[in-house]
């Protein structure tokens, strides 16, 4: 049998050439304008032979950018965990503050306007120290000091102890002006208990602060009146702000120009007493009574002389003597008679009540009474009449 042969080129040629749609990839009929299957025009459609596979030659970046993102987020997260572990070994500022507040300072009305670490150590060996530089206010006071504190670990950082540190730098000022409202009752407890004021009130224009100098001037007006004395006008009370106490300390005090003592001696007393040093049982109670009759001089500022009658067993004798305002705010009247036989002292104090004291056997050369002589009356107690 004879057997025939033809190339495959020219197989290819017998065949035609095919067309293929570029929408949906399907062949067509070669000579066709549009795609049987989807309708696509193929007159830009390409045949088979000229249709090449295409490879994609670009690698795909995905998976690079995948691994990268992986590595940075790893990198962030042991970064992380390291850096809170390295802030996490010592105690943090809150604690610091929370404790110094607790157990340094004990009373959480301090208020704190400042608090800076200002040096600490590492906290090796469950130790740690750390200095602190802080300000806080209480009760109109600014406090500036510098501590230490003291922290040791066991589960957690536990304060152990403090010490004051740097006290060359510490400060302490008052922040507020006091007032002398609030200081009526101190100034008053600086006086003589036995001065009654009627009338005891801040005179606030007259009051000056400085801040500054830790100084304070309080002005106060007062009103005192008795049956022998009348007291008016003002009196100063000088503070100054105390460092170690937190707080204003009286000083001194002064009286004011304003400030004057009347008197008025021309009065009547009585009183009686028993011999001084007598025998209670043996001797008779006698009865005196004084009697002012001209008084000279500065007599209502509590100086100047006086004369009057004093009267005891029916007896009376004219007297002469002075008047003295003595530092205690009391007044001393000193009489003698004429013949200086006899030497009354009357000792007016400030409250009014009054004492005197009697002698009707004056010798201003004899420094010893004798109790046999039985003519010294002490301590009497005089009343007005």
């Amino acid at each position: 049998m004879k057997r025939h042969y033809c190339s495959i080129n020219t197989l290819n040629k017998e065949r035609g050439k095919r067309m293929f749609c570029k929408n949906c990839g399907k062949e067509n009929s070669d000579g066709s304008q549009v795609c049987k299957f989807c309708g696509q025009n193929l007159t830009s459609s390409v045949t088979e032979n000229s249709v090449k596979p295409v490879v994609n030659t670009k690698k795909s970046k995905k998976p690079k950018i995948l691994i990268i993102s992986v590595i940075v987020i790893l990198a962030l997260l042991v970064g992380g965990g390291l850096f809170f572990m390295f802030r996490t070994t010592t105690p943090n500022i809150e604690q610091l503050k929370s404790d110094f507040i607790s157990e340094v300072l004990k009373d959480e009305k301090y208020s704190i306007s400042k608090f800076d670490v200002i040096n600490e150590t590492d906290g090796k060996n469950d130790n740690y120290n750390a200095i602190i530089d802080v300000t806080y206010d209480y009760d109109n006071v600014e406090y500036h000091r510098q501590y230490e504190l003291f922290y040791k670990k066991y589960k957690e950082w536990v304060f152990a102890d403090s010490s004051d540190y740097n006290e060359d730098t510490w400060e302490v000022k008052p922040t507020t002006a006091p007032s002398a409202s609030d200081y009526t009752e101190n100034c008053k407890s600086q006086l003589l208990k036995t001065i009654k004021y009627d009338k005891f009130e801040p005179v606030d224009s007259k009051t000056t602060v400085d801040l500054e100098a830790k100084t304070a001037t309080f002005v106060y007006s007062v009103e005192s009146k008795t049956d022998i004395r009348k007291i008016s006008g003002e009196i100063n009370f000088y503070y100054e702000f105390n460092d170690e106490k937190g707080e204003w300390v009286y000083k001194k005090f002064s009286y004011a120009d304003s400030y004057n003592k009347k008197y008025d001696l021309m009065k009547t007393w009585t009183g009686s007493s028993k011999p001084y040093l007598s025998e209670k049982d043996t001797d008779e109670e006698v009865t005196f009574k004084f009697e002012t009759t001209k008084c000279e001089g500065k007599s209502d500022k509590g100086e100047g002389s006086i004369q009057g009658v004093l009267t005891y067993n029916d007896e009376k004798h004219d007297l002469t003597g002075t008047i003295s305002d003595t530092s205690n705010n009391s007044v001393t009247l000193v009489l003698y008679d004429k013949d200086e036989k006899i030497k009354f002292v009357m000792y007016i104090k400030s409250d009014g009540s009054t004492l005197a004291d009697v002698d009707l056997n004056y010798n201003p050369n004899e420094l010893i009474y004798f109790a046999d002589q039985k003519t010294k009356y002490n301590d009497i107690e005089m009343s007005l009449n």
